[in-house]
């Protein structure tokens, strides 16, 4: 997923603001550093990197058909955590 994150900031950076740019990649490397063995703290690194990218698209802008369908996913995790657990798990 990092790298399909990566890929896409780069495929469409002329499109994405600078600032936004500079906070995905920032994140996206921020987020490589959360503990992959809890599937809390994957999710929301999933759901969080969704967020980012899909908020720095134009409403009209398509994306490829399954791609579309993130854009009303839902936010909740299918894993329950309380977001108290995924804090301070930074590297």
């Amino acid at each position: 997923m990092a790298a399909t994150a990566l890929d896409l900031v780069w495929e469409l950076s002329d499109s994405i603001p600078e600032e936004l740019r500079a906070l995905l990649i920032h994140l996206s490397r921020t987020t490589q550093c959360l503990s992959h063995n809890a599937a809390s703290s994957l999710s929301e690194m999933l759901r969080l990197r969704r967020d980012l990218i899909l908020s720095s698209l134009l409403n009209n802008f398509l994306l490829e058909t399954g791609v579309n369908s993130l854009r009303t996913a839902s936010t909740k995790s299918r894993f329950s955590f309380r977001r108290e657990d995924t804090v301070g798990t930074y590297c």
